[in-house]
C-alpha cells in the first residue's frame, strides 16, 4: 500500500469528523462514511501494514492477534480516538490482506470421481450411483424404472 493511500485514510477519518462537527447534511456524511469503508476494505501484506503502522507510529498487531479479533473488526464499533482509530483500521486492512493469502494458498477442490451405470452406461458422479437390488450401481434414472 502506498503512503498516498494511508494519508487518504487519515484524511477521510478527519473529513468525516470535520463534517459531524460542522452538522453537515446527511448525503456529505454518507459519502465521507462510504470513502472510508472502501478503504478500510483495502488488503495489505504483512510488510506493507508494518511500513505504515511504523510510518505513523502505531505498534502494529501480530497476524494471530488480527484473526482472534476478526469479529469485532469486522463487525464492532471503530475507536473514538483517532490514534486507535487508525491502529484498527490498519487491523482491519491486514484482515483483509489475511483472507486473500488464505483464498489464494487454498488448492483447486478435487474432482468429482465419476462412476458408469450398469444399467443403462451413463457417466454420473459416484455420489449419485444408487444400489440396486437387480443391477448393482445404477443412475437414479434406471433406479427409479
Amino acid at each position: 500500500m502506498q503512503t498516498t493511500e494511508q494519508a487518504s485514510l487519515i484524511d477521510a477519518r478527519r473529513t468525516l469528523e470535520r463534517l459531524s462537527d460542522e452538522h453537515a447534511g446527511y448525503d456529505q456524511q454518507l459519502a465521507a462514511e462510504n470513502a472510508v469503508n472502501e478503504l478500510l476494505c483495502q488488503s495489505l501484506d504483512r510488510q506493507s501494514y508494518e511500513q505504515e503502522c511504523s510510518r505513523i507510529n502505531v505498534q502494529p498487531w501480530e497476524d494471530a492477534r488480527i484473526q482472534r479479533a476478526q469479529y469485532a473488526l469486522t463487525y464492532g464499533d471503530m475507536p473514538e480516538e483517532t490514534s486507535r482509530w487508525i491502529e484498527y483500521g490498519l487491523a482491519r486492512m491486514r484482515l483483509a490482506g489475511l483472507k486473500a493469502e488464505r483464498s489464494q494458498a487454498r488448492p483447486a477442490p478435487a474432482p468429482a470421481s465419476q462412476g458408469s451405470c450398469t444399467n443403462c452406461g451413463t457417466s454420473v458422479p459416484a455420489s449419485v450411483l444408487m444400489h440396486s437390488s437387480r443391477h448393482g450401481p445404477v443412475c437414479p434414472d434406471c433406479y427409479d424404472r
